[in-house]
């Protein structure tokens, strides 16, 4: 047995040293990081919202934050331009795929950073089941700057993904050892970053059939798990919590779980009528996600005035 554990460290240790010495050469040699570890893409600006993020996250609070997360029906379907006044400043935190793991990291990541008033959780029906989170966990190790962040490698471990945990090894050592965080990316042409977290997308972008879903979309066990652990941090820190249900063209049937108190839900499936301002059935472009904001800026500051 002494045998087997000698050996059985020496193996660890021979293979840690290579996945440094590994990491340190694709570090400068960008041809071997892309077929080693992949290579950076735009994929929600991500490259873009992280650091706008973090330096509204460490801004002083002179006016009241509102908070917003979730995927890409968020990114690209609400303009914080829009939203912002004299007193309220807000932020658009989504990304692709975004589950309410993932919210529940990049809530972490902020409040590690600075305060807010209030969170505003973009929970989209056709993502309560399935996937774990892996792709919004793999967009914040792959492109974003303030990645090794503690969150981000938490957000990682919580995706349950060995290739997340690969990738966030090699960025560790990449931008956290190695101090090297820059990232090139080129942008798509119809999406245009307009800040604060913000896609608007553009006309030129293909617009795509409509799908309709018929059955009815419930919280899975990990979904609802996250969520409580999204309301017992807003409640520690005072964070007033408003669930956001996105404009669809048509509407996915959903049945909320009780955890979730009604009066704190905004349902929006239909506040966006003109299925012209979606590219499909649950995007909008840029027109529309304008349109939505301002049909969203009066309720949200209602429940914020009132609560």
């Amino acid at each position: 047995m002494p045998t087997l554990l000698k050996n059985l460290l020496k193996f660890t240790l021979f293979f840690v040293g290579a996945f440094i010495a590994l990491s340190i050469w694709a570090s400068y040699n960008r041809n071997l990081e892309k077929k080693v570890f992949g290579t950076p893409s735009f994929h929600g600006a991500t490259v873009y919202r992280m650091p706008d993020l973090a330096d509204w996250a460490y801004a002083e609070r002179a006016k009241k934050k509102i908070l917003f997360l979730g995927p890409s029906t968020l990114y690209r379907g609400v303009a914080p331009y829009v939203l912002n006044d004299d007193e309220i400043s807000v932020f658009n935190g989504g990304s692709s795929g975004q589950r309410i793991m993932n919210s529940y990291f990049l809530l972490k990541y902020v409040l590690e950073r600075g305060e807010i008033d209030m969170l505003v959780l973009d929970v989209f029906p056709r993502l309560w089941t399935g996937s774990k989170g892996v792709e919004s966990a793999r967009d914040h190790i792959l492109n974003n700057p303030e990645y090794p962040a503690k969150a981000f490698g938490e957000m990682a471990w919580a995706s349950e993904d060995v290739r997340n945990l690969f990738l966030g090894a090699f960025y560790a050592v990449k931008r956290g050892l190695l101090g090297r965080n820059e990232i090139q990316v080129t942008p798509a042409k119809e999406d245009d970053y307009r800040g604060d977290g913000f896609i608007y997308t553009l006309d030129s972008k293909e617009r795509k059939s409509v799908d309709v879903r018929s059955d009815t979309a419930s919280f899975s066990f990990r979904e609802k798990r996250y969520f409580k652990k999204v309301q017992r941090l807003c409640a520690e820190k005072e964070i007033k919590l408003i669930v956001l249900i996105p404009p669809e063209v048509q509407p996915t049937p959903f049945v909320l779980p009780l955890i979730m108190d009604a009066s704190n839900i905004l349902n929006a499936q239909e506040a966006v009528p003109d299925s012209s301002l979606f590219y499909d059935n649950h995007h909008l472009y840029g027109r529309g996600a304008e349109y939505f904001s301002n049909w969203l800026k009066p309720r949200i500051k209602t429940v914020f005035n009132t609560q």
